[in-house]
């Protein structure tokens, strides 16, 4: 990685519960995605999990300021909220990349990325799957951490991801 190098410390943890539930196909269901990002001297989180496509616009992204040489922590948990359906065959996506500038609307190019990592699962209702890694961004510049799901679109209707931006001094 020429951009960054990512620092395993807690490594890429995947948590599922088991929460017995019936498995069909929803029309409508609800994942949350919490994103948080900690420095020794600052912590951000997401506040609400956004719905691509979607009619209103993307509330602003947090934002976390960072030195060089700086260890941050990144975690994420997707939590599937219906009660009764299970959300099967589900990708959650976890990118770090480089943007031009922190609070940019449109989603950089995901290539090079600094981090990246992905997962399978089906989501059993009120089951989680979570992640933290931990990462050093080597060159000044803003970044967006983005965990957003895949292959929701066509059985569901929209995906669903949390954002929030780096920029490194």
């Amino acid at each position: 990685m020429n951009v960054g190098r990512a620092l395993y410390s807690a490594a890429f943890i995947v948590l599922a519960s088991s929460v017995v539930g019936p498995s069909s196909m929803a029309v409508a269901s609800g994942l949350e995605i919490l994103l948080q990002v900690r420095s020794a001297k600052q912590r951000v989180k997401t506040t609400h999990t956004e719905l691509q496509p979607s009619a209103t616009k993307p509330q602003p992204r947090p934002v976390l300021t960072c030195g060089e040489h700086e260890n941050l922590l990144v975690s994420w948990k997707a939590t599937n909220t219906s009660e009764k359906e299970t959300l099967q065959d589900v990708i959650i996506h976890c990118v770090v990349v480089a943007e031009q500038a922190a609070g940019q609307a449109k989603v950089p190019p995901l290539k090079d990325p600094v981090q990246e990592s992905a997962l399978t699962m089906d989501f059993k209702p009120g089951s989680s799957a979570t992640g933290t890694f931990s990462l050093v961004i080597d060159r000044p510049g803003a970044y967006m951490v983005r965990v957003e799901t895949r292959n929701m679109l066509e059985k569901y209707g929209h995906e669903y991801y949390a954002a929030l931006d780096l920029v490194r001094k």
